[in-house]
């Protein structure tokens, strides 16, 4: 084992990982209310003074300043702190997972992970969805299953199970409730999230989602901030791990090494794989 590659690796997407995050607490802030998203120097929410480059470094700055306002003193959301230290997480499983043998893979989960963390970010914010990065989430999703499913119907028909699975449980929720509610975002977002995953993943999705909502939702009993987004959170870290185990790595072209046939379909010669039997 190359220990030193290791640490480098960990180094560099760390680094790469905290930068990006730190962009995404930038969105985080300035989406939900209509600020531009890069042309206006950082600075701080309380006291509008704009920061300095001691300020800047993600995560440490939040550290060194005790995560308050070098200015002011005012308190800085732990919020952003998380989501660098996400996004620093994501860079390193998804380069250890993919890089070098799947590249595609790996830019693609790379992608897809940041903007998902930022969807949960904007969620535990503002309790709401944001419709451009779901839409940007389903478009990296439509590529990952065109590109490695060869072709797109894989990804509709996800999407639309994904979609009825919410419906009955939206269903579910008024009978209980003896109330008709407006429909949930949630099934929106579990359409896109199925679309990603592939329809293979749809019963894994499911579980692990509600898993992981059953766990938040114990966690949100004492945290006020993860109160109301547990659903929401619980489908984005289903996602994010079956990006990862087992079922995006299942179809990587990378590992698909031993042509079988090949194919006539419509216009098209379908090459068939090892991993496509």
């Amino acid at each position: 084992m190359d220990w030193a590659y290791i640490l480098g690796s960990v180094i560099v997407m760390t680094v790469l990982g905290l930068s990006v995050g730190n962009f995404a607490t930038s969105l985080t802030y300035r989406l939900p209310r209509g600020l531009k998203i890069a042309n206006d120097p950082p600075y701080c929410d309380s006291c509008r003074k704009y920061l300095e480059t001691r300020d800047m470094f993600p995560f440490f700055s939040w550290v060194i300043n005790r995560a308050r306002c070098r200015f002011c003193g005012e308190p800085v959301p732990a919020l952003y702190a998380f989501v660098e230290l996400g996004c620093a997480l994501w860079f390193n499983v998804t380069w250890f997972a993919f890089w070098p043998d799947a590249v595609d893979a790996y830019l693609l989960s790379l992608s897809l992970g940041v903007f998902v963390i930022t969807l949960i970010s904007l969620h535990v914010a503002e309790k709401r969805l944001f419709a451009v990065i779901v839409v940007l989430i389903a478009g990296l999703g439509g590529v990952w299953r065109a590109l490695f499913d060869f072709g797109i119907m894989n990804a509709v028909i996800s999407a639309y199970l994904g979609l009825m699975a919410g419906v009955v449980v939206w269903l579910i929720r008024s009978a209980i409730a003896r109330a008709k509610q407006p429909f949930p975002t949630y099934a929106i977002l579990l359409a896109v999230c199925a679309l990603c995953a592939g329809r293979g993943q749809l019963v894994p999705l499911l579980a692990l989602s509600m898993l992981a909502t059953l766990a938040l939702w114990l966690v949100g009993r004492k945290s006020a901030s993860v109160r109301g987004s547990e659903g929401i959170i619980g489908m984005c870290l289903a996602l994010l791990w079956l990006m990862l185990f087992p079922g995006f790595g299942k179809t990587l072209p990378s590992e698909c090494s031993k042509v079988l046939c090949e194919e006539n379909k419509g216009c098209q010669l379908v090459t068939v794989t090892d991993c496509h039997r």
